[in-house]
């Protein structure tokens, strides 16, 4: 399989597709595998979300995330061969899209920080529960954004992302000290700014 084929099948139809809620990753990382790539596009469509919030999350810029999610499915094309356990697959595609916001973070300038979509108040039954919490996250996000870069990329790969603390050092290359301690420091500044709010 070639880059170039990923790049001409992403976005439309293809000649025979899959079930995707019936077919389990496993299945569909096999047939991508073997060059199957109606498998490639239902495992993309499956996880591109997954995948975007990951970057999003990270990069804090929707053109940047899209980028990095494009990025993410083009190495996963190009190392698809790579993974044995295709129920491994949404880890292995959100750790491969956090290594590369990682690197673009390195590389580039201080974030732009954008303002977040929200929707209007749902005006139907439990809208105050979500609207508290909608205003919850909002106090997340924006406090979030006040953090460092470093300590703010710590919390979203540990309390975000879900990453142990070992992973995290690795991917960020510092010690594991390093990351309790900037992590201790931005909940600090998040309790301050959110309350008591299990992290």
């Amino acid at each position: 399989m070639q880059p170039d084929d990923y790049t001409r099948t992403v976005g439309r139809p293809l000649a025979a597709p899959v079930a995707s809620a019936a077919v389990p990753d496993e299945v569909l990382v096999r047939r991508w595998q073997k060059g199957d790539l109606s498998g490639a596009s239902v495992a993309i469509q499956r996880h591109e979300r997954m995948v975007f919030a990951a970057a999003m999350r990270l990069l804090r810029n929707p053109a940047d995330a899209e980028d990095a999610v494009q990025e993410t499915f083009l190495r996963a094309h190009e190392r698809i061969g790579t993974l044995r356990d295709g129920a491994a697959l949404p880890g292995w595609l959100r750790q491969t899209c956090v290594r590369l916001c990682i690197d673009q973070l390195r590389r580039i300038r201080p974030l732009d920080l954008g303002e977040a979509d929200h929707d209007a108040v749902d005006p139907r039954p439990g809208a105050p529960e979500r609207a508290e919490l909608r205003d919850v996250l909002e106090r997340f996000e924006a406090a979030l954004d006040t953090l460092p870069r470093g300590q703010r990329v710590v919390v979203v790969l540990r309390d975000v992302e879900g990453f142990d603390t070992r992973e995290t050092a690795e991917l960020l290359n510092i010690s594991s000290d390093a990351v309790k301690m900037r992590l201790s420091r931005a909940r600090a500044v998040l309790r301050a700014a959110i309350g008591e709010v299990p992290l």
